[in-house]
């Protein structure tokens, strides 16, 4: 995808979800309020009893995996390499419906495209998402890799994790190593 020279470049999320339950709402305000033009959601089961709340929602776009969806998988590039995992492995079906969803902001005119899980959000703070991709397009960077920190869950009745959980597992690449450990 080519940014424009305008700093007005559009951003989406694309997403495999499972069981997101109540706080699959505030995730994409969440997302929608920072300047992701859109959220781009694969629904693993299609008998999530939310789909048609959310599908309602402006600046969202549901696929739900169904035989249309399975029919779909095989025009992608990396089909042949993940069918015979499909049925068992979640990482299979991320990856295609990501190329499906990079398909889809392509002709949508979106310039950057960021795959992560429902229970991750996009933090960046003190810099707006806005601000945070015309820095990434000034320095000519195409691709951005970013590390997340992984919620301790201290209790089983959450609402919205996002509200109640407040400890996290550091991610090892943002610790820094002693020299004990080189």
């Amino acid at each position: 995808m080519n940014p424009p020279v305008d700093g007005t470049a559009k951003a989406a999320i694309v997403a495999t979800v499972r069981d997101a339950g109540d706080f699959l709402g505030f995730w994409i305000q969440y997302h929608l309020s920072i300047g992701f033009s859109k959220i781009i959601l694969f629904f693993d089961d299609p008998t999530e009893t939310y789909i048609s709340k959310i599908s309602r929602l402006n600046g969202v776009i549901v696929f739900i995996s169904d035989a249309g969806l399975r029919e779909r998988r095989k025009s992608c590039r990396l089909y042949a390499y993940n069918k015979k995992f499909l049925d068992t492995h979640v990482m299979a079906r991320q990856v295609l419906n990501a190329e499906i969803g990079i398909g889809v902001a392509r002709e949508l005119d979106t310039d950057w495209i960021l795959h992560i899980d429902c229970d991750e959000l996009f933090y960046s703070p003190g810099v707006s998402l806005a601000r945070h991709i015309s820095e990434l397009e000034q320095k000519g960077i195409n691709h951005q890799a970013y590390i997340n920190h992984e919620a301790v869950v201290d209790k089983l009745d959450i609402k919205n994790m996002f509200e109640e959980v407040t400890l996290f597992k550091k991610n090892i690449r943002a610790l820094k190593r002693s020299r004990s450990d080189c």
